[in-house]
């Protein structure tokens, strides 16, 4: 059986090609049209619109378009002001109407009557309530006569209404620098930051030449003797030495009384040596041997 890799590429997909899946251990078929039911198809719409719903009833988005009046731009919707032209024309003008004045605050509203404030009529001149301007009297006008003297100057009238503020000019351009102000007074040292993580020690760097040897110090002054320390363990005897020559024979003395015949053994005390002196002296020497005295018998 082919892998899906060894299958042949497809070519337009539509809604009624068939695709294999697993469904409770068993193999079942379903189209793509009913495996992409319940997804969202994509959304494909054209530069400038917005995205939302025109359609009655509940259903996918669609795009919405920008009206007259209405700009799109770097992902703005603003107003233009364009639309105002559509708007019908007033024939006939009233107190209470109003109009729309570019102000620096942003845009506002003016009723006409207030906008006929700021105008006032001069002399012989008269406007009614409907915004006619006429002159006053009603005969005809003579020959002007030589003007008279200037009269006295009348009381200052009450000051007239605020003029609607003008249009805001473009910005001027920025001025040079100005010189560098004196240097502010040094603020007091901030609290000392906590100390930062140990970093790794450094490589262990190569080792100075030798230096040269000083010279021989002054020898100390000899210290005091110790105390004796405790006599060693005695050495062993030594080997006996060679017998010694026979002595001359002595003289034969009188004959006693005849008595019972015994020996003589001559003891040799041995007194034993003080430690300390053995240590002095040096190993014990081995006493030389004498042959024993003939015994004689009485």
């Amino acid at each position: 059986m082919p892998t899906i890799p060894q299958l042949p590429a497809a070519g337009q997909v539509t809604a009624a090609d068939e695709l294999p899946i697993s469904q409770n251990g068993a193999t079942r078929e379903v189209t793509v049209g009913d495996l992409l039911a319940g997804l969202q198809p994509a959304i494909a719409i054209p530069t400038g619109s917005m995205l939302g719903r025109v359609s009655i009833g509940p259903g996918g988005p669609e795009a919405v378009a920008t009206g007259l009046g209405l700009a799109l731009t770097a992902g703005a919707l603003s107003a233009t002001g364009t639309d105002h032209a559509a708007f019908p024309l007033q024939v006939t003008l009233s107190p209470t109407d109003e109009v729309v004045l570019n102000s620096i605050d942003g845009p506002s509203r003016m009723t006409l009557a207030r906008l006929r404030g700021l105008f006032s009529a001069g002399e012989n001149i008269a406007i009614d309530v409907e915004g006619t301007i006429s002159a006053a009297g009603g005969g005809g006008t003579g020959m002007p006569g030589p003007q008279g003297p200037a009269g006295v100057q009348g009381p200052r009238g009450p000051a007239g209404l605020a003029g609607a503020s003008g249009l805001q000019g473009p910005p001027g351009p920025a001025g040079s620098d100005g010189p560098s102000g004196p240097a502010g007074p040094v603020g007091s040292a901030g609290p000392t930051g906590s100390p930062g993580v140990a970093g790794p020690p450094g490589p262990i760097g190569l080792s100075g030449p030798a230096g040269t040897m000083g010279p021989v110090g002054l020898s100390g002054p000899a210290g005091s003797s110790g105390p004796v320390g405790p006599a060693g363990p005695q050495g062993p005897i030594g080997p006996a030495g060679p017998p010694g020559a026979t002595g001359p024979a002595g003289l034969s003395g009188a004959t006693g009384p005849v008595g019972l015949a015994f020996r003589v053994r001559l003891v040799r005390s041995v007194l034993p040596v003080p430690p300390v002196l053995q240590a002095l002296r040096g190993p014990p020497v081995p006493p030389a041997r004498r042959s024993p005295s003939p015994v004689r018998p009485s």
